[in-house]
């Protein structure tokens, strides 16, 4: 028990929260560090400047490189493309932001990828895909983007990352 008669003991509590103080704000900080990298993580995944249209194995495919510039891997890391643009339906509804799905291959045949070098992602354009009725002239005129979203684990964080 401390008792106002023994100084020493008043004093080695006052350094023991003070220590304990110091420690816990350390701890705190190097958590916000490693939860702050998750960010900069996402700078190291590349996408090609340009994506491509060309004959693979005789069937037409939009193509476009990705790879991991890090080490450490993306676990379960999946990849989905979208189509975004201006629209108009059948009856004359001019709708401003339309998303439309665009389905991905792989080298692994699925939308789960594994970055261990860069991969050529690709969609094969066939009369289900959205861009099947596009031309080259459409696509210069027309006021189309292509968002594609890589989201996967960090594998020394276990943070999601986008």
């Amino acid at each position: 028990m401390v008792t106002e008669e023994c100084p020493a003991a008043i004093v080695t509590l006052i350094v023991q929260n003070i220590t304990g103080l110091i420690v816990n704000a350390v701890m705190l900080g190097c958590v916000f560090m490693k939860t702050a990298q998750a960010n900069r993580r996402a700078e190291t995944i590349i996408f090609s400047r340009h994506a491509v249209v060309a004959l693979r194995d005789g069937v037409p495919r939009l193509m476009f490189r990705l790879g991991d510039l890090r080490k450490s891997m993306i676990i379960s890391a999946t990849i989905r493309m979208q189509l975004v643009g201006k629209t108009a339906t059948r009856e004359g509804e001019v709708v401003p932001i339309s998303q439309i799905e665009v389905q991905v291959e792989s080298p692994v045949r699925t939308n789960s990828i594994f970055l261990l070098s860069p991969l050529i992602i690709s969609h094969t354009i066939d009369r289900s895909s959205p861009l099947y009725a596009v031309s080259e002239a459409d696509l210069q005129q027309a006021d189309l983007e292509l968002v594609v979203l890589l989201e996967g684990v960090v594998e020394t964080t276990g943070i999601t990352t986008q």
